[in-house]
């Protein structure tokens, strides 16, 4: 993701998760942004994301 020089509107991204039909507890995704450059500073750096087994997505 990018942000152009005093642009701070927030941005998003899609995490496709596809069903491979296993029946094995849910699934979890550790996300980190990184490589700040430009100056720019990061409130929120890493999430965790879960997905149960009904496909309820819940972000820590």
């Amino acid at each position: 993701m990018s942000w152009a020089d005093k642009d701070s509107y927030p941005k998003s991204f899609t995490v496709v998760i596809i069903d491979d039909l296993s029946h094995n507890g849910d699934k979890t995704v550790n996300l980190t942004l990184s490589q700040v450059s430009g100056g720019a500073t990061l409130g929120l750096k890493t999430a965790i994301v879960s997905c149960s087994r009904y496909h309820q997505l819940l972000f820590s």
